[in-house]
């Protein structure tokens, strides 16, 4: 019996008991912060017109080697415009026809080594001059 019971001492001190995190030396440290990324382009309230080609631009320590840029309408996901793409402050960015109207458009821009490190802008406007005709 008092093996029985030594058995389950040990076998319940051995599970609760917590694993060292151990973080490996090629982990490269990065003395920068999520502030030291910041979106130039687009601005609050500029109209970017579909069909188009608009520079989005960044400023981030040249330590990050490539960002992903993201397309957002409010909080929604529209679609990544550029993933792990060369960290050189802009892209060129080639906007498709088919966008619908709205003032409530942002970007997003992360980067790809240290995804704590990202940015948004502030809201634009995407507008596609597509219109419907009518039989008037």
């Amino acid at each position: 019996m008092k093996n029985i019971l030594l058995l389950i001492t040990i076998l319940f001190v051995s599970c609760t008991q917590r694993e060292e995190l151990i973080i490996p030396e090629e982990i490269i440290h990065y003395d920068i912060q999520s502030n030291d990324l910041k979106i130039l382009s687009p601005k609050y309230g500029e109209t970017w017109k579909t069909g188009t080609t608009q520079k989005i631009k960044w400023t981030l320590s040249s330590e990050i080697k490539k960002v992903q840029i993201i397309l957002f309408k409010k909080d929604n996901l529209i679609e990544v415009i550029a993933n792990s793409y060369p960290n050189n402050g802009e892209f060129n960015w080639n906007i498709p026809k088919g966008f619908t109207n709205s003032v409530h458009y942002k970007i997003k821009i992360i980067a790809m080594d240290v995804p704590r490190i990202n940015s948004t802008s502030e809201y634009f406007y995407i507008k596609d001059d597509f219109t419907i005709p009518t039989n008037n």
